[in-house]
């Protein structure tokens, strides 16, 4: 392909697949990652993943593809972690994609006691 001034131009194109094994897990289950990261088709070795989640505004990890372009996370949630969907976002300097998962557990509601309660007309 030749560009506008007669070099040849190279369109490159990077892709970051983002795949998790279990979409539903709960807290203190092991939670696993996997990210791939090619360039044309081809695996792009040495360069870090960061892996975020959006509802914890948190970083869980981050990882350096191996020759295969290929990075594994494994984390836990725990009881301070909000239950309900967690959207979890992968990126690098090249691309970004993300996945839900969805986090099993109760979240905690504090009550306050008041001393009376009226209902209806008094």
């Amino acid at each position: 392909m030749k560009g506008d001034g007669g070099e040849n131009v190279i369109d490159v194109y990077y892709e970051l697949d983002i795949s998790l094994p279990d979409d539903v897990v709960g807290r203190g289950e092991e939670v696993k990652v996997y990210c791939n990261l090619t360039e044309n088709g081809n695996p792009l070795s040495g360069v870090e993943i960061t892996l975020f989640d959006v509802q914890e505004d948190e970083i869980i990890g981050v990882n350096v593809t191996n020759s295969e372009g290929y990075t594994e996370f494994s984390y836990f949630y725990n009881e301070t972690n909000v239950a309900g969907p967690h959207t979890i976002v992968a990126y690098c300097e090249y691309s970004r994609n993300e996945t839900l998962l969805y986090l099993k557990g109760q979240s905690l509601i504090e009550l306050e006691k008041k001393d009376k309660a009226y209902w209806g007309d008094y």
